[in-house]
């Protein structure tokens, strides 16, 4: 399934990409002409935004990464609970990744937290001896 692109729209309409963003984020140097024709072709082609590339743009993934050892008892699953429940009241989106007490999973979910390139980390090491 392919989706629609702002390359798309501006294609459609025959104008300039960073038009068709400027009119997507309602910029004030966009007419209202073009701006409405954008957003009633953006709507046709059922163009949704894409939170990644958003994302690029602005330098924020609004992503906490949370490690933790373990999920199975109710502590952990209370503070992860806890944690969401803070960070979701604030407009962050969560990615939670358990290393089953692993000091090589959590180097491995640290770096994947670092490929995500979320914004902060909240870990619970699994071994102080061999923290990474």
């Amino acid at each position: 399934m392919k989706h629609v692109t702002i390359k798309d729209i501006a294609r459609s309409l025959c104008i300039s990409v960073s038009t068709v963003s400027r009119a997507l984020t309602d910029d004030k140097n966009i007419r209202r002409e073009t701006r409405e024709a954008v957003l009633r072709e953006a709507e046709r082609l059922g163009y949704r935004r894409n939170p990644v590339a958003m994302n690029l743009k602005m330098g924020r993934t609004n992503t906490i990464g949370v490690i933790v050892p373990e999920m199975h008892t109710p502590y952990a699953s209370q503070v992860v609970a806890g944690i969401q429940s803070i960070l979701y009241k604030n407009n962050q989106k969560v990615m939670i990744a358990e290393s089953d007490e692993n000091p090589n999973r959590e180097r491995e979910n640290l770096q994947m937290m670092e490929e995500f390139m979320v914004d902060g980390l909240i870990v619970s090491i699994c071994s102080y001896k061999h923290n990474v």
